[in-house]
């Protein structure tokens, strides 16, 4: 249902709205998601729970924690779809390049700090700068997947048209 009216609210019927509404409901489903994995099922905890150390867990992965390095890796990939559905929400006729990589990254960057800001106030988790600096490079990287499947895609489409005009 929350996807529904997501799609009615974030995708207005013009010539940039095509796979808006697919965008929609797939962060619709992805918002919900994250809320259950990060706060909802993380268990409660009677104090706050932080580390404001920059790259403590980096540390000690490298020093062998492979627990460490699957929660790293985890984090890279939990922001993937928000670098991938973003630009296809947000881009139009004139929003291109720069300001969709802009207004992506920064979509990444604060849907990471409520969630951290939330484990933080609700005692769930552990609220820490490393999770940030995780989820928004996942974020970095899930618009470089977007930019190459959106290249992929329009070299599809031109081979497409070019078939269709020798008819």
């Amino acid at each position: 249902m929350a996807a529904f009216f997501a799609v009615q609210i974030f995708c207005p019927k013009d010539k940039y709205s095509k796979g808006k509404p697919f965008a929609a409901a797939g962060l619709s489903i992805y918002g919900y998601l994250l809320y259950l994995y990060t706060i909802a099922f993380r268990p409660r905890y009677s104090s706050p729970q932080y580390e404001l150390t920059l790259f403590w867990s980096y540390k000690r992965a490298l020093n062998g924690s492979a627990y460490l390095w699957i929660e790293i890796i985890l984090n890279y990939i939990l922001f993937l779809p928000v670098g991938i559905l973003v630009p296809i929400l947000i881009r139009h006729g004139k929003r291109k390049g720069k300001k969709v990589f802009a207004l992506t990254m920064l979509a990444g960057f604060f849907t990471s700090f409520t969630v951290e800001l939330s484990q933080l106030i609700l005692h769930r988790g552990l609220m820490e700068w490393d999770d940030l600096l995780g989820n928004v490079l996942g974020t970095f990287f899930g618009y470089g997947i977007y930019r190459i499947l959106s290249q992929v895609s329009n070299v599809c489409r031109a081979y497409y048209h070019r078939l269709i005009k020798k008819r």
